[in-house]
């Protein structure tokens, strides 16, 4: 899992930094601001997975057990 979804955030190729849109707040992106939406979208994915398995386990992540069933799932409980 870990070897995947770094090769996914190293797709991303964008560093995370502190952004405030005209005083609408300061927080966090996840891309270069000329990023094309699908790129966007990588990184997004990337960094929330990364944070879900770091912050509540590699084992929290997981595929349906059921036969013929491709789902994967977040154990959130």
């Amino acid at each position: 899992r870990a070897a995947r979804l770094n090769v996914l955030l190293a797709s991303s190729a964008a560093y995370p930094r502190l952004t405030d849109h005209v005083g609408t707040g300061w927080h966090l992106h996840y891309r270069d601001d000329d990023m094309p939406l699908a790129g966007v979208v990588r990184a997004l994915v990337g960094v929330g997975t990364a944070l879900h398995l770091t912050g509540r386990g590699m084992d929290r992540l997981g595929r349906c057990a059921a036969q013929r069933c491709a789902r994967v799932f977040a154990d959130v409980s």
